[in-house]
């Protein structure tokens, strides 16, 4: 009775299979736990119990998930001799030796054994405490989290996963979510947007499957890349740009003038235009360099040289009593 508890808790279990030649095949079969998925009617609403003592209460379907390993032993169901009754002594010694050293690493494996408490972790708030990461720069951490609420918003307005708004468990990340997302975002957004949300998106899907939280990246396959065909931002035309420069009002601000029409010409963000100083111009080479706000820390692509010509040059002015960290406006 000992013997038979024992085998009921191996995992694996070594098991056989009946071959038309009077052999069985041995082979391995390794129970991987079981999850939890709602049901759902036709419109993608959970269903609920009607009566008994569950009444109100979500309905669950369950699914027990199995896999096998073939071991390429055979034994005799019948034997006929002593040699093939020793034939089959050894090879059951081998296939228990094997199934032994299976579990033994199984129970370390992230298939196997992995703390329930961390096959239901929420996924929701193991991305919140990632982006507080401290190895994370304070631009990605901001990026991080507008993707993470992007996520969050796709569940909420989506009747389908609408009940994981508030918690979502590993397991319940799939393919099929992703999938949705996805075409969520592209349906969603424009330009550079949906491809950053996703990218920040994976990248917390990343953070779980390499902590053994999810055991195949769901995200794995798809890819977002922006649309070459959608509508590109509107340029100026040189007559417009000159309409602008010479349009004076009453009460205009010069200051404003000046760094308006310095940007019409550069490119350089506003945030960028209103930090700088006399000392990221060089008046020799007529060229300003200075390091982006926005990348600032955390790239090594975040310095820009720009070249001057004379007429940016006029409009950039030289500091009053030489004091190069005077801003330019």
């Amino acid at each position: 009775m000992a013997n038979l508890e024992n085998r009921k808790k191996q995992n694996p279990k070594l098991q056989q299979s009946k071959l038309s030649d009077g052999r069985a095949s041995l082979y391995l079969e390794y129970y991987l736990g079981r999850t939890e998925s709602p049901v759902l009617d036709e419109d993608g609403n959970q269903v609920f119990y009607t009566e008994g003592a569950m009444a109100g209460k979500p309905k669950y379907k369950i699914k027990h998930s199995r896999k096998k390993e073939n071991l390429n032993l055979y034994i005799w169901l019948h034997p006929r001799n002593q040699q093939e009754r020793m034939q089959n002594k050894n090879t059951l010694a081998l296939a228990e030796k094997i199934r032994f050293e299976r579990e033994q690493s199984f129970l370390e494996d992230r298939e196997g054994y992995r703390l329930r408490k961390d096959m239901d972790e929420d996924f929701l708030e193991f991305c919140k405490e990632f982006i507080k990461s401290p190895s994370l720069t304070k631009y990605t951490r901001i990026t991080l989290k507008h993707g993470l609420q992007k996520f969050m918003d796709f569940l909420s307005v989506t009747p389908r996963y609408s009940l994981y708004k508030k918690n979502l468990k590993m397991t319940q990340l799939t393919v099929d979510m992703v999938a949705a997302y996805v075409e969520y975002l592209k349906e969603n957004g424009t330009g550079d947007g949906p491809k950053i949300y996703f990218r920040m998106f994976k990248r917390m899907v990343t953070a779980t499957v390499d902590k053994d939280l999810i055991k195949k990246n769901p995200c794995r396959g798809f890819v977002l890349k922006n649309d070459n065909m959608t509508l590109q931002k509107e340029i100026l035309l040189p007559e417009e740009i000159q309409q602008l420069v010479a349009t004076h009002f009453d009460g205009e601000k010069g200051e404003i003038h000046r760094a308006f029409i310095f940007g019409l010409y550069t490119g350089v963000r506003w945030c960028d235009t209103s930090q700088l100083t006399y000392r990221n111009v060089d008046y020799t080479t007529k060229t300003l360099r200075f390091q982006q706000q926005k990348t600032k820390d955390h790239s090594s692509r975040s310095w820009v040289i720009v070249p001057l010509n004379d007429t940016l040059i006029r409009l950039i002015g030289e500091p009053s009593d030489d004091d190069f960290d005077e801003r330019i406006f």
